[in-house]
């Protein structure tokens, strides 16, 4: 899952860097515009349902927090964009 999310995210327009490993576990740092953003959300959204359970269980509750974050920052772009904050 971590591979897909940051295929998503490169292919999206987002910088994935790769900041450290401890062990098996590697952490990463995402930037990009806010655009990069907007695609990675809709990638996300419209990535199918599992057919099988995942290993991690965290991933899906991990994933659905990160899609109601996108949620949020897509009104907050929206406010801005037409001026209203």
């Amino acid at each position: 899952m971590n591979e897909q999310l940051i295929k998503l995210a490169r292919d999206a327009g987002l910088t994935v860097v790769l900041d450290g490993t401890i062990g098996t576990q590697h952490y990463h740092s995402v930037t990009g515009s806010i655009d990069a953003l907007e695609r990675f959300a809709d990638a996300c959204v419209k990535l199918p349902a599992p057919s099988t359970p995942r290993t991690a269980p965290g991933a899906a509750m991990l994933l659905m927090a990160s899609q109601a974050r996108v949620r949020e920052l897509e009104k907050e772009v929206e406010m801005y964009r037409s001026r209203e904050i």
